[in-house]
C-alpha cells in the first residue's frame, strides 16, 4: 500500500492547501519506491530512504502512515498527532495495533479503501495542533534492561537469581490450558475425589495484574502444613507470584482457606520433600497412560521424564509449604 497510500497523500494536499495556506508536505518513500516515480504537484517535497526517521517525527505537526507497530509506537511515545492506514486483512496491524492504539487514545485510524482526498485533508486539518491526552509511554526500557544486566554480571542478587533452577520450559498456551483443566471441574464432589488424589487449588495474586489466579497443583501434608512443588520449575507462574505475594488461598476438596506460602531452602528438607512429593503425591494422580501418551506426542511434555529428573535433581526443583492461617484442622493425614 506505501505507493498508493503516497498518492493519495498528494492527491489531498491541494484540498490541505485551500485550509491551511502555508501548509508544506513532505512525502518518505522509503527504500523500495524510487521517489523519481513520484507525481507532486507544487509545494510537495520528496525522499527517499530516511534514516533516523524518528527524530523527524519530532519535528512534524501531523503524520500520515501505514499501521505498522513501531512506527505508530514512536509517534505515540514522542506525543505527535499522526492518522494511520493499517493495512486491510492484516492481523496484528487492524488488531493488535490498533487494540494498543485505542487503549492509549493516540492516532486516527482510516481504512485505504474507504478514505478520499476530501476526507484525508479533513483528517489532517483535525489533527493539525492537537495536544496528546494519551500518558506518557515510557522510553528507558534500553536502560532499565542495562542496569538488571549489570547488576547479574557483578553478582547482585535479584529476587530469582539464588532460587532452584528446575529445568522445564514453560508451557505452551495450549498445554497451560490442557493442565490447568481440573480448575474448572474442582467442585461438589468431584472436589473431594480430586482432594483424594492429593490435588488442591492454590489462589494467587498475579504479579503484574494483581488479578487471581488459581492452579491445580498436587500436594502432601507434612506437619500440619500443604506440600506443592514447581514442576515447570521457576518458570511456574503461581511460583512466580507467591515469590512477589505470599498471601494465598487454598482450596481442598470443598473447604477454602488462607495461607501464607514459605520457601524450602534447607537442602536436606528440599530432597525429602520431593521424594515424597513424587512418591506419595505426583505418583497418586498420575495421568492414565494413554494421556501421558498424548501429552508427549502433542506437546513433547514427558510425565515420567519429568518424575524421574525430579527424583535425580531435587535441589532443582523449588517446593513451597502452604501453612494455613488460624491453624484449620487438615483433611488429610500426613
Amino acid at each position: 500500500m506505501g505507493a498508493e497510500l503516497l498518492r493519495l497523500c498528494t492527491a489531498a494536499y491541494p484540498h490541505i492547501e485551500k485550509r491551511v495556506g502555508d501548509a508544506q508536505m513532505v512525502l518518505v518513500c522509503g527504500p523500495r519506491i524510487d521517489p523519481a516515480n513520484v507525481q507532486m504537484p507544487p509545494g510537495v517535497e520528496v525522499r527517499g530512504y530516511v534514516p533516523r526517521l524518528y527524530e523527524h517525527f519530532a519535528a512534524w505537526d501531523v503524520a500520515v502512515v501505514q499501521g505498522g507497530g513501531t512506527t505508530t509506537l514512536e509517534l505515540t511515545a514522542l506525543r505527535r498527532p499522526f492518522i494511520y492506514f493499517p493495512l486491510e486483512g492484516h492481523f496484528e496491524q487492524n488488531v493488535v495495533v490498533a487494540e494498543r492504539l485505542a487503549r492509549h487514545r493516540a492516532g486516527e485510524r482510516l481504512l485505504y479503501s474507504e478514505t478520499t482526498p476530501e476526507r484525508l485533508a479533513e483528517a489532517v486539518v483535525g489533527q493539525l495542533g492537537r495536544e496528546a491526552s494519551w500518558p506518557e509511554i515510557p522510553t528507558d526500557g534500553a536502560r532499565r534492561a542495562a542496569e538488571l544486566i549489570k547488576e547479574l554480571a557483578q553478582g547482585h542478587d535479584l529476587r530469582e537469581a539464588t532460587q532452584p533452577t528446575f529445568p522445564s520450559k514453560r508451557p505452551g498456551r495450549v498445554l497451560r490450558v490442557f493442565v490447568k483443566y481440573p480448575t474448572r471441574i474442582y467442585r461438589g464432589r468431584l472436589a473431594n475425589v480430586l482432594a483424594a488424589r492429593r490435588e488442591l487449588l492454590l489462589t494467587t495474586t498475579g504479579r503484574k495484574s494483581g488479578l487471581p489466579r488459581t492452579t491445580p497443583l498436587n500436594f502432601i501434608m507434612v506437619d500440619g502444613a500443604y506440600v506443592v512443588a514447581a514442576g515447570w520449575g521457576t518458570h511456574s507462574d503461581w511460583y512466580r507470584n507467591l515469590l512477589a505475594n505470599p498471601e494465598v488461598t487454598v482450596q481442598v476438596g470443598k473447604r477454602r482457606f488462607a495461607a501464607r506460602a514459605h520457601l524450602v531452602e534447607e537442602p536436606e528438607a528440599q530432597k525429602e520433600l520431593v521424594g515424597q512429593l513424587v512418591r506419595r503425591s505426583w505418583h497418586l494422580s498420575k495421568p492414565p497412560r494413554p494421556v501421558r501418551w498424548f501429552l508427549r506426542t502433542v506437546f513433547s511434555y514427558d510425565h515420567d521424564a519429568v518424575q524421574a529428573r525430579a527424583i535425580e535433581h531435587p535441589e532443582l526443583v523449588p517446593v513451597v509449604r502452604l501453612v494455613p492461617k488460624g491453624n484449620p484442622e487438615p483433611l488429610w493425614s500426613a
